[in-house]
């Protein structure tokens, strides 16, 4: 089975549709039918983030592996309006969101430790105070580093 075969396959078993899938990979659904009608195939840009979306490997994609159930697998039918909704928000949703939603239901990212630093606005820029993210490598330079006339 070819790749594109199998994402219309997934999308058939999830019962999602083309604007379901443009949705959550932030694409124009008229590409998803382009892709469909065979008419681009411009989804193997898309490849990592169907593969996230669908919860399965780049590699089943291409399928070059089986599609090894887990037993966490939970089919959409099984969800509830509300949960089907915030999992489209959810994929949706930019890597700060992603990242704190996990933080707060503590799931592994699997991507190196980001932590919340608090950033202070000062008088004379007229910006507001916020949240940057950084590693803790970036924090242990930036404790190690001399101080500037700024932070004085």
């Amino acid at each position: 089975m070819d790749t594109l075969s199998i994402i219309v396959k997934l999308m058939e078993d999830h019962g999602c549709d083309n604007l379901q899938l443009a949705s959550a990979l932030g694409l124009n659904r008229q590409l998803i039918t382009d892709w469909k009608a065979k008419r681009s195939k411009s989804y193997t840009k898309y490849l990592p983030q169907i593969a996230d979306f669908f919860g399965v490997t780049v590699d089943y994609l291409l399928g070059n592996e089986e599609k090894k159930p887990t037993p966490a697998t939970i089919s959409s039918s099984d969800l509830t309006p509300e949960e089907q909704l915030l999992l489209l928000r959810y994929r949706s949703a930019s890597d700060d969101i992603k990242l704190a939603v996990r933080k707060i239901l503590d799931v592994p990212t699997g991507k190196e430790e980001l932590v919340a630093v608090y950033h202070a606005a000062h008088t004379d820029d007229c910006a507001e105070d916020k949240i940057i993210y950084r590693t803790k490598e970036e924090i242990a330079a930036m404790e190690n580093a001399p101080e500037s006339d700024i932070d004085i």
